[in-house]
C-alpha cells in the first residue's frame, strides 16, 4: 500500500504541475464547460488511447502518458464543476483553483485506499489495454445517461401505496436502502428501494403528513394536527411531540442541531436540536402575511415563502430579517435554497431564479399550466413538479446565462395522473409522489419495462 500511494502521489503531482501550468497561460476558461462536453472530451481522449493500442503506431508522436495524465486532469476538472455551483466565478485564482484540485484528488486517494483494502492490489495484474476499456466502458455510461435525461429515456418504477380513505402522498426523501413517505391518510409509510415493498408504517398523527426529513438517527414530520413528531430511524419508535405551531405544520429542514419549521399560523419557528429528547425553540420569526408554505437554510441565511407572494431572507446566527424577493404575482408554493441561488415556484405558474445577496430575479420560467408545487436543483438542472400532473426538467446552466438561446425546458414528463406533491432528484433518477396516491420513479440508469408495486407492509408502529 506504500508504494501504491507513493506511486500516486508522483503521479498526481506531475498531472497537477501541468494543470497550474495551463491555468497560468489560458486561466480557468474551463469553466465554461458543460458537464456532457467534458464527458466528451474525455471519452475523445479514451478513444485515442485505444485506436493507437490496437494499432501499435502513431502518426502524431504525443506520448501516451500525456493522454492519461489527461484523462486525470479532465476528471478533476469534472469533479470541481459538479462541486461548484454555475453562479460561480469563471475566472478562478490560482490559490482557488490549487486548493480545489488538491480536495478532490485527496477524495480520490481515499477512495483508492479503501477498495485496495476491499480488493488488494489486484489491479495490478490489468493489462494497460484492460484499463483503457474499463475506462471506456464507464465513460458510455455516462453519456448514455446523459442521453437518457435529454431524451426522456427512463425505466418506470411505481409504487401504488393504496391509502385508507383519504389518497395522495405528500412528502418524500430517499437513499439507496429506503423511501421514506408522508400520506394524506396521516401515515409515515418507508419503503425498501430495491424491492418497492413497504417494510413499515408509523402511525400517531391524528392529521395528514405533510412534510418530512430524516438522517441516520432520526425522522421529524409535520403535520396537519399542528405536531412535530421525532421518530427512530431505525425502529420506527416515536421519541418526541412537539407542540407549538397553532395550524398545520407545512414544511421543516434540520441540519448541524437546528430546525426550522413553518405553518399555515404564518410563523416561522427557529429550534435548537440538542438530542432527539432535547428540542427547544430557540427563536419566532413574524412578518409574512400569510401561510408560509416552505422554508430552506443554511449556515448564512434562513429563506421563507408565503401565500403573501413574498421570499424573505433571515440571518441564521441572529434570526434578524435581511430582505424580501419580490416578483411572483400569487402565493409561492415551493423553493429550495443553495449557496447564492435560491428557486421558487409559485401558483402564477411559474419558476424565479433569485441571486440571494442582491435580491434580483435571474430568470423567470415559463411552461407549467397550474401551480408549481415542488422544486429541487443541483448544479446542472432543475426538476419542478406541478398540480398539472407534470413534471419538468430545466437546463440550470442555460437559465442562468442571459445570452442562451438554448430552450430551458429539456424534458417533460407525463406519467402521473394527480397533482404532483413533492419530488427528489440525482445524477441517476427522479423520484415523486403525488394526489394520484403513487410514488414513481423515473430511473435513468435503466430505460427496461416499467415495474409496479402494492404495499405489503411487514410492521407497524402505533403511537
Amino acid at each position: 500500500m506504500d508504494q501504491t500511494l507513493r506511486q500516486y502521489d508522483e503521479i498526481i503531482a506531475k498531472c497537477k504541475a501541468l494543470f497550474l501550468k495551463k491555468h497560468q497561460d489560458y486561466g480557468s476558461s474551463w469553466r465554461i464547460l458543460r458537464l456532457p462536453s467534458i464527458t466528451d472530451q474525455l471519452y475523445i481522449k479514451a478513444k485515442r488511447i485505444r485506436s493507437i493500442e490496437e494499432k501499435g503506431v502513431q502518426q502524431v508522436h504525443d506520448p501516451i502518458e500525456g493522454e492519461f495524465m489527461g484523462l486525470i486532469n479532465y476528471s478533476i476538472i469534472a469533479l470541481i464543476q459538479l462541486e461548484l455551483d454555475e453562479d460561480a466565478l469563471i475566472e478562478l485564482s490560482h490559490d482557488q483553483v490549487e486548493k480545489l484540485y488538491d480536495e478532490n484528488v485527496a477524495i480520490v486517494r481515499t477512495l483508492m485506499m479503501q477498495k485496495n483494502h476491499d480488493y488488494g492490489e489486484v489491479w495490478r495484474e490489468m493489462r494497460v489495454s484492460s484499463m483503457t476499456d474499463l475506462i471506456l466502458t464507464k465513460l458510455l455510461r455516462i453519456k448514455q445517461i446523459e442521453d437518457n435525461w435529454r431524451t426522456g429515456n427512463f425505466q418506470l418504477e411505481k409504487i401504488q401505496c393504496r391509502s385508507q380513505n383519504s389518497k395522495g402522498v405528500y412528502c418524500l426523501q430517499y437513499d439507496d436502502e429506503k423511501i421514506i413517505s408522508g400520506l394524506r391518510d396521516n401515515t409515515i409509510k418507508i419503503w425498501n428501494r430495491q424491492t418497492l415493498e413497504c417494510t413499515k408504517v408509523l402511525t400517531g398523527h391524528n392529521g395528514s403528513v405533510l412534510c418530512l426529513q430524516y438522517d441516520e438517527k432520526i425522522i421529524v414530520t409535520g403535520s396537519s394536527d399542528s405536531t412535530i413528531r421525532i421518530w427512530n430511524v431505525q425502529t420506527g419508535e416515536l421519541m418526541n411531540t412537539l407542540l407549538h405551531h397553532c395550524e398545520a405544520v407545512l414544511h421543516l429542514r434540520f441540519s448541524n442541531g437546528t430546525m426550522v419549521t413553518c405553518s399555515k399560523d404564518r410563523s416561522i419557528a427557529v429550534w435548537q436540536m440538542n438530542s432527539p429528547v432535547d428540542i427547544t425553540i430557540r427563536r419566532v420569526l413574524v412578518g409574512h402575511r400569510a401561510a408560509v408554505n416552505v422554508v430552506d437554510f443554511d449556515d448564512k441565511y434562513i429563506v421563507s415563502a408565503s401565500g403573501d407572494r413574498t421570499i424573505k431572507v433571515w440571518d441564521t446566527k441572529t434570526c434578524e430579517f435581511v430582505r424580501t424577493l419580490l416578483g411572483h404575482k400569487r402565493g409561492i408554493a415551493c423553493l429550495q435554497y443553495r449557496d447564492k441561488i435560491v428557486v421558487s415556484g409559485s401558483s402564477d405558474n411559474t419558476i424565479r431564479i433569485w441571486d440571494i445577496e442582491c435580491g434580483a430575479c435571474l430568470r423567470i420560467l415559463e411552461g407549467h399550466d397550474e401551480l408549481v408545487r415542488c422544486i429541487r436543483f443541483d448544479s446542472k438542472r432543475i426538476v419542478s413538479g406541478a398540480y398539472d400532473g407534470k413534471i419538468k426538467v430545466w437546463d440550470l446552466v442555460a437559465a442562468l446565462d442571459p445570452r442562451s438561446q438554448t430552450p430551458l425546458c429539456i424534458r417533460t414528463l407525463t406519467e402521473h395522473t394527480g397533482r404532483v406533491f413533492r419530488l427528489q432528484f440525482d445524477e441517476f433518477q427522479i423520484i415523486s409522489s403525488s394526489h394520484d396516491d403513487t410514488i414513481l420513479c423515473f430511473n435513468f440508469l435503466n430505460d427496461s419495462p416499467s415495474i409496479e408495486r402494492s404495499p405489503t407492509p411487514m410492521n407497524s408502529s402505533t403511537s
